[in-house]
């Protein structure tokens, strides 16, 4: 059936293909697996994600995409209301720092950055941050997002509209992801 399709990528679509973010299938397992505890959003989920992360770190050593999500389960603590703790704020700075040295390129500062913004109720500035992801990576489910609910907040729930509906598409396996869609909707008063 595949052959038969006679389906051609082009060169970005083969570089995103053969581009893998972590090596080690182990660590990669470890790190969707903490991906879907982030979004249960539960004390217990939050904790087994913080905990396959540390794992994954133990496998691999220092990595943009885990260092990134380390600091996004930590802001997760304090924007869920789970532990309001400031050392969670502080980790994830820390995390965005890390990322700064390791990989001064890499699509995860901006991730990282705009999400800390966001946190800090610098909407404008996460929203730059976040464009920037989706710049580097159109297809960055988190850019996607993260980047929606920040025109949401802005009220430009048009905007939030398109860029989630990508999400779906980007990633059809994240429940909360068809959520996102019908908010926009309904902030326009659809």
């Amino acid at each position: 059936i595949i052959t038969s399709l006679d389906l051609q990528l082009n060169r970005k679509e083969q570089k995103q293909l053969d581009s893998r973010p972590i090596e080690d299938p182990r660590a990669y397992d470890a790190y969707l697996r903490a991906r879907r505890e982030i979004f249960q959003m539960t004390v217990q989920s939050m904790e087994k994600a913080e905990y396959l992360i540390d794992q994954a770190m133990k496998l691999i050593g220092p990595n943009p995409i885990l260092i990134a999500t380390k600091g996004q389960v930590h802001l997760s603590y304090i924007m869920l209301g789970i532990k309001p703790d400031p050392i969670h704020l502080q980790i994830a700075e820390e995390c965005l720092k890390e990322l700064k040295l390791l990989d001064p390129g890499s699509t995860y500062i901006y991730l990282l950055s705009g999400l800390l913004r966001y946190k800090q109720a610098r909407i404008q500035e996460a929203a730059n941050d976040l464009k920037k992801v989706l710049e580097q990576n159109p297809s960055n489910r988190d850019g996607l997002l993260y980047l929606g609910i920040v025109y949401l907040l802005a009220g430009q729930a048009a905007k939030a509209e398109l860029l989630l509906e990508e999400l779906v598409e980007v990633d059809p396996l994240t429940a909360v992801n068809y959520i996102m869609p019908g908010y926009a909707k309904a902030c326009q008063g659809d």
